[in-house]
Order: structure tokens, then sequence, then C-alpha cells
């Protein structure tokens, strides 16, 4: 069993390990994304354990994907609003 497979069945990962050679960036984004969206981690561990430019791609694009999705649904309540007016006025 590798460790996305052990991952993917997990709601939090804790890092408690040595950083060697075998556990550099051993959290890449095969890991973060097996971990899914409500994954939490907790790095006790030396912190390039973890690869955190990878990390920080895909929170960006999980933040930018969010607000493009509030966008949407704002402007699509806006018309909602727009149409009901514009029936009630008739």
């Amino acid at each position: 069993m590798d460790i996305e497979e052990m991952v993917a069945n997990c709601n939090a990962l804790i890092i408690c390990c040595e950083l060697n050679e075998n556990t550099l960036r051993l959290i890449n984004k095969d890991v973060l994304s097996a971990l899914g969206k409500h994954g939490v981690i907790v790095n006790v561990a030396l912190g390039a354990i973890i690869d955190e430019e990878e990390m920080v791609i895909l929170v960006v694009l999980v933040w930018m994907f969010l607000k493009m999705s509030l966008m949407f649904l704002r402007s699509f309540l806006n018309w909602i609003m727009l149409f009901s007016l514009h029936i009630v006025l008739l």
C-alpha cells in the first residue's frame, strides 16, 4: 500500500518523521489530492517533508475555484431577481 492509498481513507494527516532523502518532499500534489478538500495536515516534522510549492499551488487553485463559484452564484441570483422584477412590472 502506498501513501496515496493510505491518505485517501483519512480525514487528517499528522506528519512526524525525520527528514532524510527518503522523506524529502514525501507529501506532494498526489498525496494532497488524495487527502481531499476537507483533509487536514498537521506537520510537526521539518517543513521540507511537504512540497510547499505544490501545496501553495493547490490552495490557490481551490481558492480561485471557490471565488469564481461565488461570483457565478451572485450573478445567477441577480438575474433571478431582475427576471422576477420584470414579471412584477408587467
